[in-house]
């Protein structure tokens, strides 16, 4: 009698391609979590910043200073404005004081002027914070009014790579 040749997989194979297709995705996901998740979070910050930055540069050409009530900007149309648009980072203006290469700098230094009892404000920093417990390499995003970018971490450590693609 001839045996007839059989095809596909028993189930001793499957099961050990199960257990290592566990252990490599076990293996992985503290990565992933690190990683990759935080990265829509991060956009989010991002985009809520570079927008209330748009939006002060606007106020600034409207009103000859830049405001310090982040309310006065509306980031989000109906919503509060101390919030990015999705919601994962709190925003928060200030424009007396700022940092410059590291260097705490107070805006009545350069960037506050008063004349006539009328307060014009010439500098701002606008700050993100993560709302996630997960975020820790950029738990908190600055831009200020040159354009520059600064990424900070939970322990208030400057990190880097916050704000690349």
């Amino acid at each position: 009698m001839r045996r007839r040749r059989q095809f596909g997989f028993t189930l001793i194979e499957l099961m050990v391609t199960m257990a290592v297709l566990a252990i490599v995705i076990s293996a992985g996901w503290g990565y992933y979590v690190e990683n990759q998740r935080p990265k829509p979070w991060r956009a989010d910050g991002i985009i809520g910043l570079t927008k209330a930055a748009q939006l002060q540069e606007r106020f600034q050409y409207t009103n000859n200073t830049y405001t310090d009530d982040i309310d006065n900007l509306d980031v989000n149309g109906d919503k509060p404005g101390n919030e990015s648009p999705l919601g994962h980072y709190e925003l928060t203006l200030r424009t007396d004081i700022w940092n410059v290469d590291g260097e705490t700098r107070f805006a009545q230094d350069d960037c506050r002027v008063s004349a006539a009892g009328i307060t014009r404000n010439f500098c701002y920093q606008l700050t993100a914070t993560s709302t996630h417990e997960q975020e820790n390499k950029c738990y908190r995003l600055t831009l200020d009014h040159t354009g520059k970018t600064r990424s900070y971490n939970r322990a208030d450590d400057e990190t880097s790579g916050c704000w690349s693609k």
